[in-house]
């Protein structure tokens, strides 16, 4: 396991907790993808990302920073949390604004 952790109920209980905050940026770009009254990809992909890509990236980055400060906790357990929390909403946050919008822009639908 990463880190040379095992599988604890800390683990169990917090990754698919937050798998599932990453998974809503991802749906709040499709969202706003799909609302946009831009007929062309690119017009849509750069509409969405003008509405909704700060107010996402800021939400990421402010849940990062809350749990940057729990690294330097003295419970293993937060700071556990800290990096679980943290890591797996920076890749969620990549894959939503680097890999989702580059998708968006040349295989998403257009109306």
């Amino acid at each position: 396991v990463v880190f040379g952790w095992t599988l604890g109920p800390i683990e169990a209980v917090s990754v698919p907790l937050v798998v599932g905050l990453s998974v809503d940026y991802a749906l709040h770009i499709s969202h706003s993808y799909i609302h946009s009254h831009a007929k062309l990809r690119g017009t849509r992909t750069r509409t969405a990302i003008a509405e909704i890509g700060t107010s996402v990236a800021a939400a990421a980055l402010t849940t990062m920073l809350a749990m940057f400060v729990l690294y330097f906790c003295t419970i293993e357990i937060f700071v556990k949390l800290g990096i679980i929390v943290g890591v797996t909403i920076f890749v969620g946050i990549c894959m939503s604004l680097l890999v989702l919008t580059s998708a968006l822009y040349k295989i998403g639908p257009e109306y």
